[in-house]
């Protein structure tokens, strides 16, 4: 049965995008915010927890940028001890994502799991344990339903050590989208409507 969160999500889409929905979405949301109090006031945020926050509302920076985003990133990346623990087509992959700025895990997933993440989401589409969002093109958070999706896609070991080694720190999974065809998304930069303190870490 689909909650209220994902009929939200289906239906008003563009209203998502308003900054007073945005605050009441929180605001429904307060008993997971409130607990983010503490810290607020160690970083010195001078904001209520249901409002809207940007890298700007941080009176400084919270530590450098991620080492990607350094001059030196390629010299960093290939004397990371840890870099030369993956097979030689990663370390090359990992290299023209310093180099280029994207990394296209190819094969990552065998065909049998894809077969299975697909059949997984008819399942739940046909249950209606999930559903298009207003788009009609995305199904947004499917991993919840589904202990397979959250095991063996979202929260993957391997993907997750990937991902963390190019990031520098822990990864927190949040959100996943599954589309009819590819990702049917344009090219787009996600740091416009979320932002990390300090910046680069999305």
């Amino acid at each position: 049965m689909l909650e209220l969160r994902d009929l939200f999500r289906r239906y008003t889409g563009f209203l998502r995008s308003l900054k007073l929905v945005y605050v009441l979405n929180n605001l429904l949301h307060w008993k997971h915010l409130w607990r983010n109090r503490p810290l607020y006031r160690r970083l010195g945020l001078k904001k209520s927890v249901f409002a809207p926050i940007g890298s700007q509302d941080f009176p400084q920076p919270a530590g450098p940028p991620p080492w990607l985003d350094r001059p030196d990133a390629l010299q960093a990346l290939r004397r990371h001890p840890e870099f030369l623990t993956f097979d030689a087509a990663l370390q090359k992959q990992l290299e023209q994502f310093v180099q280029q700025g994207y990394l296209i895990l190819r094969g990552f997933h065998p065909a049998d799991k894809v077969d299975a993440l697909n059949a997984e989401i008819e399942r739940l589409l046909r249950e209606k344990r999930t559903g298009f969002n207003y788009t009609g093109r995305k199904i947004m958070d499917a991993f919840r339903f589904s202990p397979l999706l959250d095991r063996e896609f979202f929260r993957n070991p391997e993907l997750l050590r990937i991902l963390e080694f190019i990031m520098g720190r822990p990864i927190i999974p949040f959100q996943t989208i599954n589309f009819l065809v590819g990702s049917e998304q344009r090219a787009h930069s996600d740091s416009i409507h979320m932002t990390t303190e300090p910046k680069g870490y999305l």
